[in-house]
């Protein structure tokens, strides 16, 4: 699988770190089904420990700005984070809501 979204770090790091857990801030690709290939990616190339969890993938951080953004997007976000990080069977989701005071 060819993606983009994760950068180098992914395929040039990952693979040589012994990590129990990997998260992924998924900004990049959570309004797309792009998160799924990211996190696959994610998966293949994650040098797990023998410590490590079976799901030991997460998403660590995905939002807007909700005083700025209109709710039906950041419904449709919300929603395609969860269905595609229950689809992969994540350990866990965090939701970040980042507010811009005015």
């Amino acid at each position: 699988v060819h993606n983009t979204s994760c950068g180098n770090v992914v395929r040039a790091v990952l693979p040589h770190v012994r990590l129990d857990h990997v998260s992924y801030s998924s900004y990049d690709s959570m309004r797309t089904k792009g998160l799924a290939d990211a996190l696959d990616l994610i998966k293949a190339q994650h040098n797990r420990t023998a410590a490590s969890p079976e799901r030991a993938l997460f998403i660590t951080e995905f939002g807007l700005p909700e005083t700025t953004t209109d709710p039906n997007v950041t419904r449709q976000v919300v929603d395609n984070v969860l269905s595609i990080a229950r689809e992969k069977d994540l350990a866990r989701v965090h939701y970040w809501q980042t507010n811009l005071c005015q």
